[in-house]
Formats: structure tokens, sequence, C-alpha cells
């Protein structure tokens, strides 16, 4: 079962995932809920600290799941676990993986847009 908890930070949506992700279409169901609650151009910090990676195949489903969604660019996620914060930088391709959350709200948000010419805004 997965527990919630959404914060809204200078326009950013953290959200505070703990419990336990139960297979794929759990994590496709949290994945969904997140961008649901996302408004482009913002981040979207989701925080991995209080969630039970014991079975890291789930995690790894909703990480591939945020990395597909259009919206990838805004997305950080975060883990204070060493090795936690090792597995999902070994999964995610795309997003990065940060020890807190402040860290992540100091990052700016990509903009790979085509013909932006520029990778930060």
């Amino acid at each position: 079962m997965i527990e919630r908890r959404i914060e809204l930070i200078s326009g950013a949506v953290i959200a505070h995932l703990s419990g336990r992700l139960d297979d794929r279409q759990d994590a496709t169901c949290v994945a969904d809920e997140l961008v649901r609650q996302h408004h482009p151009g913002d981040a979207l910090v989701v925080d991995l600290s209080a969630l039970d990676v014991a079975d890291f195949e789930p995690v790894s489903w909703l990480v591939l799941q945020l990395e597909a969604w259009l919206g990838w660019r805004d997305v950080r996620l975060v883990d204070t676990r060493l090795a936690a914060a090792r597995q999902l930088r070994a999964t995610a391709h795309r997003l990065p993986v940060l020890p807190d959350v402040t860290t992540a709200l100091t990052l700016p948000v990509l903009d790979a847009s085509p013909g932006s010419g520029k990778m930060f805004v």
C-alpha cells in the first residue's frame, strides 16, 4: 500500500511517497496521479526516501513511467538513503536523483524543446 503526501512549494509539486509499491500496475497508477497534479513548467519532485525498496522492480517501473511522460524534464527524484539512491541512479536514464528536496528545488527547469537552442532556463 502506498501513501502520498503532496506539498506545493514555490510552484513546485513535492510528492512524498511512503509504504510499498505492490506491482507495476500500482506504480503506473501512482505515476498517473503524479502527472495529473503537475503544472507544465514547474518542478515535480518525487521523494522516495520513505518508500520500501526491498522489491525494487515496481519502483523501477515508476521511474520508467515518469521518464516516458512528455513532461519528464520537470521531474526530479529524491532519496536520502545512499543505497536506494544508487539503485535509482542505475535505473533512471533521464531523471536526476538528488539527496534532498531542497537540492531538487534549486535545479533549473530543463528546456530542451526543439529549436530552443538552450538546455536550461
